[in-house]
């Protein structure tokens, strides 16, 4: 979970998952995805904690929601990839460092026959899958 610095200083404490009830948080719509329901890990632990939060902004469009936290309206879950540079920047912080949520699948749309595509698609699928397995991070 990210949110902007300015958000952070002028909001309540966020110890714990539950603390997230009182907070503007900002979601993602994707498909029919329950995205009220948060699960958060506890990283030491291993228990998972669920919250269901009430958005106070929601968009279908991943960009917009990363634009409505650095502009502190709120907190949002992203895939770190996505926010390298704002973090890198301090534009986003990470809150509740302790947790993490669960990982999300990255697909790719190709033919199904292997043997059928061509190679560099299949060496480029083969790397990004080694490079991606072994550079995850919580």
């Amino acid at each position: 979970m990210l949110a902007s610095p300015n958000y952070l200083k002028n909001a309540a404490p966020i110890n714990t998952p539950q603390d997230l009830l009182n907070h503007e948080c900002l979601v993602i719509r994707e498909n029919d995805d329950d995205v009220t329901l948060w699960k958060l890990t506890n990283k030491k632990s291993g228990e998972t904690t669920s919250v269901r939060i009430s958005p106070s902004l929601m968009s279908n469009v991943g960009p917009v929601i990363k634009n409505w936290a650095v502009n502190g309206y709120g907190i949002m879950q992203r895939s770190e990839w996505n926010v390298l540079n704002e973090m890198k920047d301090n534009r986003l912080q990470v809150v509740l460092p302790e947790y993490t949520f669960p990982s999300a699948d990255i697909v790719a749309l190709v033919s199904s026959t292997r043997d059928k595509r061509p190679a560099k698609i299949n060496a480029f699928i083969d790397f990004l899958k080694e490079h991606l397995s072994n550079n995850s991070t919580d």
